[in-house]
């Protein structure tokens, strides 16, 4: 309505007054006519600054200050497009408990040009950004709020360098160049308190607190890196087997040390931890894994998806923004080469910088595999700090390759004995004895018409699968499932 107004007023002054001197100087009357004009030049000037005034921003904020512009501090902090949501949300919190009014800004216009212009008044624009699953949340992107702590007025904003929300593309937070938090307070040191407050309110309500995420490069070649929210894996203690001495020392480890974090710290400890675990192929790392992240629901899970620099350096940021959190690397010995047969150590380098650096007072568990122990890097495997305990997992006894065939089989209802299959499958790995069961039933279930709720696997039907498997196969096949004793 105010817009339509001061159109309307634009409209007036200009297109009247010209018409008024092209009348006066039609009727001769040059004298009149030019005195005309020169009024309504006048009069636009006028109408131009007063207008310029009642509609900028600068008259809000010098008004909400209580100061003139020239006496105020403009302060800004670069927090990263990864937690602009987070400091939008903080500030769209505080607006609300204050019933603190907020005004729109171009959004690419920076708080402190207040001090050499004054940027009009704009409609608040929104984008949705994904908070937990599907579900969106809405978010203004060029406001700018006036706003109070501890009685001392201020001036935030959320100034954005470039970096968006691509929600056609993929659901996700582009980390891009950053996102910056621009201040108008009435001193420094007013703005750090400012600063150092929303840190640790948009740290502990964070959209991606408790949630697990997947950093990585972009695919298009842009810059930053994209954070994504993940559904966090299923996996149950009772379908892990697995000698009990490995799932103990790993529970005590992570859930243990997550949970007791504020007693360790009560005793001069923080609960930072490199974890490494090693073994063939296909003999549980995976799925340990995703049961202790599955076990850990209260807690940030970040993984990288890529082994780029800039997407360790962005994982590792997050980790002690959303801590206690859980870091994973998995065949991270496709990073951590011995540096002689490495063809780049930028990513191993920033790698162990980033173990070296987290801090005594960060909760961090860092958990990372490998199929290949023995090519690590011995800076990174052998270095304490950077690798605190390493587990081995080996490949299932005799016990175990019947545990794991009676529960790989036992989704089918088939009362196959499983004995005879012990020994025929020495040295395979868990892996390895669920695809050959997984086969079974698939060949199995083709004499049937589908609708059994049990499927009676035979003989025939493991030595089939076993056949496909290492056979067919060969050497390649079997060995990528864990098989090494084949061919």
């Amino acid at each position: 309505m105010l817009t339509l107004f001061r159109t309307s007023v634009w409209f007036i002054v200009i297109i009247g007054g010209a018409i008024a001197v092209l009348a006066t100087f039609i009727k001769g009357n040059d004298g009149q006519a030019f005195a005309i004009g020169i009024a309504t030049v006048v009069l636009t000037i006028i109408w131009s600054m007063f207008s310029t005034w009642v509609w900028g921003v600068r008259r809000h904020v010098v008004r909400h200050m209580g100061k003139p512009i020239d006496q105020l501090a403009f302060v800004s902090k670069d927090v990263g497009a990864s937690r602009r949501a987070d400091n939008i949300r903080a500030l769209e919190t505080i607006a609300k408990q204050q019933s603190a009014r907020r005004l729109g800004m171009g959004e690419y216009e920076a708080l402190k040009q207040l001090k050499s212009r004054n940027p009009q008044l704009q409609k608040i624009d929104w984008e949705s950004v994904e908070a937990e699953g599907d579900r969106l949340i809405n978010i203004p992107q060029n406001s700018v709020y006036l706003l109070k702590l501890n009685g001392k007025p201020f001036v935030a904003r959320m100034f954005n360098d470039g970096s968006s929300y691509d929600f056609e593309h993929e659901q996700a937070m582009s980390t891009g160049k950053g996102s910056h938090l621009q201040l108008c307070a009435g001193s420094v040191d007013e703005a750090n308190e400012i600063i150092g407050w929303l840190n640790a309110e948009t740290g502990q309500n964070s959209i991606y607190r408790g949630q697990m995420l997947q950093v990585a490069s972009p695919q298009d070649g842009s810059i930053g890196q994209t954070i994504r929210i993940t559904k966090r894996p299923a996996a149950f203690r009772d379908r892990i087997i697995l000698p009990d001495e490995i799932i103990d020392v790993l529970d005590r480890l992570v859930q243990s040390r997550l949970q007791d974090r504020a007693q360790l710290a009560r005793f001069g400890h923080s609960s930072n931890l490199g974890i490494l675990l090693h073994g063939a192929p296909g003999t549980g790392k995976t799925l340990m894994i995703r049961y202790l992240i599955s076990s850990c629901e209260d807690h940030t899970v970040i993984v990288p998806t890529d082994m780029a620099v800039e997407t360790l350096r962005e994982a590792f940021r997050l980790g002690q923004y959303l801590q206690p959190a859980i870091m994973v690397l998995e065949d991270v010995d496709l990073l951590a080469q011995q540096r002689q047969s490495a063809r780049s150590v930028d990513g191993l380098q920033e790698l162990m910088n980033q173990l070296d650096g987290l801090s005594a007072a960060s909760d961090t568990i860092v958990i990372m595999s490998t199929n290949r122990p023995e090519i690590l890097e011995p800076a990174l495997a052998s270095r304490p700090g950077r690798v605190s305990q390493a587990v081995g997992f080996p490949l299932p006894d005799n016990a175990a390759r019947k545990e794991l065939l009676k529960l790989f089989l036992h989704t089918a209802g088939t009362k196959l004995d499983v004995d005879p299959w012990i020994a025929r499958t020495q040295g395979a790995s868990p892996a390895f004895l669920q695809e050959l069961c997984k086969r079974a039933i698939l060949i199995a279930s083709q004499r049937t018409d589908g609708t059994e709720d049990e499927i009676s696997v035979l003989e025939e039907d493991m030595n089939k699968a076993i056949h496909e498997l290492v056979v067919f196969g060969g050497k390649l096949t079997a060995t990528a499932l864990g098989f090494p004793t084949a061919g």
